[in-house]
């Protein structure tokens, strides 16, 4: 994979996740907008709100510094970690929101986040935001360029596969792979556990479509060396 930022890749990985996210939002009955997620102290229409409150982060510098420093108050005034301040204060802003609303304004504020992500200026990528954040028990120093590039557009995805696990819907992985360079289109296909094949290597199966990107671009180094081996042969064919 190629090292140098893409700065458009971001942007298109945002619309990719909202082309898929709206429609099935859409048809989720309103009944499963209560359902559990992975997320034990969210349910469907609560994890929604956040992600229509990262949305707006993105999608405004404005907001986004806003929702900062309210949750930087409030990760004072509690003690925890700012991430969780900030989540929790993008659901309780939503509170009385009815998953119409917040499917209407994700669909109205999504484009504007993906634009929002062009138009970050230079300077303020390269800026360290003022809170660490807490990961895995060791506080992190963020810039907003990772802010923005790497959490806003992990996040939509992820929490994406956490709300159709919820409600019981089918769901369908949004990625665009660079490899060296250039874009790679190959068929990836979704075993009934979970586990991701590679139509040019139909004899394996690794754990999901990361694992497996990882051994795409070998970067993974506790993958078997046979199988990255495999890898490069399919590719070299290709």
């Amino acid at each position: 994979m190629d090292g140098k930022r893409e700065p458009g890749l971001p942007g298109r990985l945002l619309a990719a996740e909202r082309d898929v996210l709206i429609p099935w939002l859409c048809g989720v009955p309103e009944e499963r907008f209560t359902a559990r997620t992975a997320c034990p102290a969210w349910d469907v229409r609560q994890m929604a709100a956040h992600m229509l409150g990262m949305a707006e982060m993105a999608a405004s510098v404005r907001e986004s510094i806003r929702q900062q420093r309210k949750a930087g108050r409030l990760a004072r005034q509690d003690g925890g970690p700012f991430i969780d301040a900030l989540t929790r204060l993008q659901v309780d802003e939503r509170a009385g929101w009815t998953p119409e609303r917040i499917t209407g304004q994700y669909r109205v504020r999504s484009p504007k986040a993906a634009a929002g992500r062009r138009r970050t200026p230079a300077f303020l990528r390269h800026r360290t935001m003022a809170q660490l954040n807490e990961v895995n028990g060791v506080q992190e120093p963020w810039t907003f360029g990772y802010l923005i590039d790497t959490i806003l557009t992990r996040d939509p995805w992820m929490h994406r596969l956490d709300i159709t696990r919820a409600a019981s819907h089918d769901a369908t992985l949004a990625a665009e792979v660079t490899i060296d360079g250039e874009k790679w289109d190959q068929h990836l296909g979704v075993l009934d556990d979970g586990s991701v094949t590679y139509h040019g290597l139909p004899q394996y199966a690794v754990p999901s479509a990361v694992d497996l990107i990882r051994a795409v671009i070998d970067t993974e180094e506790d993958a078997p060396e046979d199988l990255r081996e495999a890898f490069r042969a399919a590719r070299e064919e290709e």
